[in-house]
């Protein structure tokens, strides 16, 4: 149960307190859901990792809001994401009629066997003392009973798994959040500037050279100085070409400097190993590794650190991306195409992200060449195209 006592005066408490009735096995639970505006994401790694939290009272900075993203029932322990139709689960016919009848039976059956993973992760769950040991566990129980349903989704458990490697990253290399967070320095920000200043550039060109294209469609059937207008283009667009291809090599090289500079800020960030809490002792295990290797010895589908957790989440993108109908999630598509690129190239797999590099590139130039058909995010798709060149020249 949640103390309300416990957060100091009431404008300073980070939460909102609320009831919901656990759809498998009726215990009513009372969860917290952060307010919003407590807390501010201002740097995002290539991986969508929020990299650096500001919270709005400096008290609450080494909360993490993951632990309340999942909400985990103290009964049974079933875990479901804290979304708005979960929420309101006994208005979703669709999920009382269909999904929560079968669901309910295998889960009971998982949490009353001592011997089956859900029981296991949920009995060693203890958010007060192991809160960031606690994260993992409820993100392991939440694909648990994703995986429980008739027809699960490929992309929550992709998700998932993205975000215990996060949590496993953030063991070596902390969010920094509040004024804990250290300053980037002029190179960095340089940096930034100058990659940001070169892709408006690059997209002032293509603009050019579309409407120079058209233009000179328009008057190719006039007379009238028809060959001089003819040289005047060609040269135009040669121009543009040339100093696109200039703009690909400084992409290239800019992108190689900016991924010096960001190693070279993270070894400063590393941790020192025995600060790791993931390697301090857990419950009645030497360590929280050791319990997760315990676990791993009947269920291949444990992750032990970050790599084996991004090499999961591939999997189940992969999955998801093949699931994808292109016509009307073309956006959708490009954005997982190039997350599937990103997790292979941290992998070490440099050809399936160069095949998804191309595939996001591709997708997304289409997108904003496509002036008739603007039913998508234009800024996300030029964010996805913008990234997905940077890491790939960070392969060549």
């Amino acid at each position: 149960m949640a103390d309300k006592s416990s957060f100091g005066p009431l404008k300073d408490v980070p939460f909102t307190f609320f009831s919901l009735e656990c759809p498998v096995c009726g215990q009513v639970n009372e969860y917290k859901k952060i307010k919003s505006g407590t807390f501010v994401e201002t740097k995002i790694d290539t991986d969508f990792w929020p990299q650096e939290r500001i919270w709005t009272f400096p008290e609450n900075q080494n909360l993490h809001p993951y632990l309340f993203l999942l909400l985990t029932c103290e009964k049974c322990f079933f875990t479901r994401e804290a979304e708005a139709e979960f929420l309101e689960w006994k208005k979703d016919e669709i999920f009382t009629s269909q999904i929560l009848p079968t669901l309910k039976q295998r889960h009971l059956n998982s949490y009353r066997d001592q011997n089956h993973l859900i029981f296991q992760l949920g009995s060693n769950l203890d958010v007060g003392l192991y809160p960031q040991q606690s994260i993992i566990i409820k993100l392991l129980l939440a694909v648990a009973d994703e995986k429980l349903k008739d027809d699960p989704s490929d992309f929550k458990i992709a998700r998932y798994f993205l975000m215990m490697a996060w949590i496993f990253r953030e063991q070596e290399q902390p969010a920094y959040s509040g004024a804990s967070a250290p300053k980037s320095n002029s190179l960095n920000k340089q940096l930034k500037a100058f990659f940001e200043a070169q892709q408006s550039y690059a997209e002032q060109l293509r603009q050019l050279k579309k409407e120079l294209e058209q233009k000179s469609h328009k008057t190719s059937s006039a007379s009238f100085e028809q060959t001089e207008q003819e040289e005047l283009k060609n040269k135009c667009l040669k121009w543009i070409e040339e100093t696109q291809a200039t703009f690909d090599f400084l992409n290239h090289w800019l992108g190689k400097l900016e991924n010096l500079v960001a190693h070279e800020n993270m070894s400063k960030k590393k941790v020192n190993p025995k600060d790791n809490v993931f390697s301090k002792k857990y419950k009645s295990y030497s360590n929280f590794t050791i319990f997760l290797k315990q676990l791993k010895e009947k269920h291949s589908e444990i992750a032990l650190d970050e790599k084996e957790a991004l090499e999961l989440a591939l999997v189940y993108y992969k999955n998801s991306f093949q699931g994808i109908d292109i016509l009307g999630k073309e956006i959708q598509k490009a954005q997982t195409g190039y997350l599937i690129g990103e997790l292979s190239r941290r992998v070490g797999d440099h050809s399936t992200a160069l095949q998804f590099f191309d595939f996001s590139i591709k997708q997304t130039q289409e997108l904003l060449q496509d002036e008739i058909n603007v039913d998508y995010n234009v800024a996300l798709a030029q964010k996805i195209n913008q990234l997905a060149q940077q890491q790939k020249n960070l392969i060549r």
